[in-house]
């Protein structure tokens, strides 16, 4: 499977079979989403390296990755895994596809009046859902390769294994004895509402406090507090 999507995915990105510019920044993003690689660009450097030789490059690195993840596992419930996987994307996919066939045979019809055969018509877009068909259940069995284990301690394992340099980088400082923690320290409301304490706007953000009345609130057909002995709504209520 990995031998099969891998090299699909490189040449769609880096456009070996059409003349385009290579997009590098869009294959390291969807190699480090599906496979725990942790590949930044200097270590990648796609650049330097033929569509061949970054296809053989990846497979290596993503093997090498699952043969770890397998490690902490037991050999016979991997195998029972990945048949899991494969036939849990095969039976998800393969209803998508007949609902799409069934839209498909119930409109191509329509093509008659733009003068086209509708069973040729029919033909060619089903050859390419078909193929599309394919493609999409080997992408969705390599991104649940990573993401699906028999054994949860395994998998905690396997987690402590991957570099964590991404995880470090985005992770909130702990506090020290100079630099308290940020929930302990006092913030005045204009803070918190996005304004400076000079009065300065810090953001978008702003606070709208509830109106709280002096006293309460009087009915429209209470009498009036003015003391005039007319309903509030016919007298000081009709102001308001």
């Amino acid at each position: 499977m990995i031998n099969e999507a891998v090299p699909a995915k490189v040449k769609e990105y880096l456009a070996a079979e059409r003349n385009e510019e290579p997009n590098y920044t869009g294959l390291l993003h969807w190699v480090n989403t599906t496979f725990p690689l942790g590949l930044t660009k200097e270590k990648a450097q796609f650049e330097t390296r033929s569509v061949d030789e970054n296809t053989q490059f990846l497979i290596e690195k993503i093997k090498d990755a699952y043969e770890r993840k397998s490690s902490h596992e037991e050999p016979t419930a991997v195998k029972s895994l990945e048949r899991y996987i494969i036939l849990n994307a095969i039976d998800r996919l393969w209803q998508e596809h007949l609902y799409a066939m069934d839209a498909l045979r119930e409109g191509v019809y329509l093509r008659g009046y733009a003068q086209k055969d509708p069973l040729i018509e029919y033909k060619t877009e089903a050859y390419d859902m078909f193929v599309e068909l394919m493609a999409n259940i080997k992408n969705e069995v390599l991104n649940n390769l990573f993401r699906s284990t028999s054994n949860l301690q395994a998998f905690e394992n396997f987690l402590a294994t991957l570099p964590q340099f991404l995880l470090r980088e985005h992770a909130p400082t702990a506090p020290t004895a100079n630099a308290p923690a940020r929930s302990r320290q006092p913030q005045p409301v204009g803070a918190m509402a996005g304004v400076a304490a000079d009065g300065d706007s810090a953001g978008e953000m702003t606070l709208d406090l509830p109106i709280r009345r002096s006293m309460p609130k009087v009915g429209r057909n209470e009498p009036c507090p003015c003391g005039s002995g007319k309903k509030y709504k016919n007298c000081c209520g009709r102001v308001a």
